[in-house]
């Protein structure tokens, strides 16, 4: 399968909690780093399935609040977010895989929406000289069948960021946020 006709990159927008990329609502409104949405015969499909946070200053509780308002803004259309947190001067990057899972119903009522970090991925400036990156936490490991929205996708089928791709990754961000202050090894 290639993605590239079947999910298409939305961006930084802004999305409102009446909707994508609608002006009003009640006022709640936020812009993710980055996001990607099911896309079909050259349209969008509504609000963005993936979001990316990436924060140097936010705390990762911060974070991980906004994870959850994705989920909660987007009347649960947001399937997956993935934090990115710098931490400069421990020089380690903390991604984690957030989704979000209906509880089964007990009795009465609507089935409860919960959110969950199910993946967590560190990589680590090891220090030495060339650059060498640690990565634990294995490859990251996306759910077609959520970011599609095709029921149609079995279960098993991800697309991955392997450790490779994250030793590259980290490569990139470390250069451009340590070497904008000059630091030596």
């Amino acid at each position: 399968m290639g993605l590239d006709k079947d999910w298409g990159l939305t961006g930084a927008v802004t999305c409102y909690s009446e909707g994508f990329r609608s002006g009003g609502g009640n006022g709640s409104a936020g812009s993710a780093d980055s996001s990607m949405t099911p896309y079909r015969k050259g349209h969008y499909r509504g609000f963005p399935t993936f979001m990316i946070e990436a924060g140097c200053s936010w705390s990762l509780a911060s974070m991980r609040a906004k994870a959850e308002w994705w989920f909660q803004v987007s009347n649960h259309t947001v399937k997956t977010v993935l934090l990115a947190k710098l931490d400069e001067s421990r020089r380690t990057i903390t991604l984690e895989r957030w989704e979000e899972r209906q509880q089964e119903q007990i009795g009465e009522g609507e089935a409860e929406w919960v959110a969950a970090c199910q993946q967590t991925i560190t990589i680590s400036d090891t220090g030495s000289n060339p650059p060498v990156y640690r990565v634990t936490g294995g490859d990251l490991m996306l759910n077609l069948k959520l970011l599609l929205l095709d029921s149609s996708l079995q279960e098993e089928e991800y697309v991955a960021m392997t450790i490779d791709d994250f030793q590259d990754y980290a490569e990139r961000v470390f250069e451009y946020a340590l070497g904008r202050h000059a630091v030596s090894r």
